[in-house]
């Protein structure tokens, strides 16, 4: 298992999964603990860090100041060392399951990278501000659904090419590229 993680060990990692984005709290090791986040959405980073629960108290309405907050805060809850989450990320990546709905021969998966990038920058813009990061994605098709996504769930469409690009002739491409700077 070393082996197979050692390329993580000395990051920070938080795992998501599509086809709706979902959100693994590794810092809660009595059960797994996800949030789910609708894959056709367009969210907001504010609006994912108060649905995890991320913002300060002093931003947070209602909200008590909660003492002794480790380093990250709030996302210290999705964010930690590998040597600290190992047995968690191992114990997701064991019940990741393809999705039950199955996909017409005529249709191609949902995939909402979009959206899964969305809730990693607000995610990271609370826990490292005015800091670089890395979102790495490791996907296996184009996204589909969302914001974000370059081709339609329907095969019939075909996939765009760099000359496509080059016409302008692309159906999705302007706000594929929005999403893609994030804002």
């Amino acid at each position: 298992m070393n082996h197979e993680l050692g390329w993580w060990k000395q990051r920070e990692d938080r795992l998501l999964t599509l086809p709706q984005a979902q959100v693994h709290e590794l810092g809660y090791t009595e059960c797994a603990k996800s949030y789910v986040f609708r894959g056709s959405k367009e969210y907001a980073a504010k609006q994912v860090q108060e649905m995890l629960g991320l913002l300060s108290a002093g931003v947070r309405p209602n909200m008590p100041q909660q003492p002794a907050r480790p380093p990250l805060g709030p996302a210290a809850r999705f964010l930690l060392p590998v040597q600290q989450a190992e047995f968690q990320i191992t114990n997701v990546l064991e019940q990741l399951q393809r999705d039950p709905w199955p996909v017409a021969n005529d249709k191609r998966p949902l995939r909402c990278t979009g959206v899964a990038l969305s809730v990693a920058v607000g995610l990271l813009e609370t826990s490292f501000q005015n800091a670089g990061g890395r979102i790495m994605v490791f996907t296996s098709g184009p996204a589909t659904e969302g914001p974000g996504h370059v081709v339609g769930p329907e095969l019939k469409e075909p996939m765009r090419s760099h000359h496509d690009i080059d016409r302008d002739n692309i159906k999705y491409y302007k706000k594929a590229v929005k999403v893609s700077n994030f804002r």
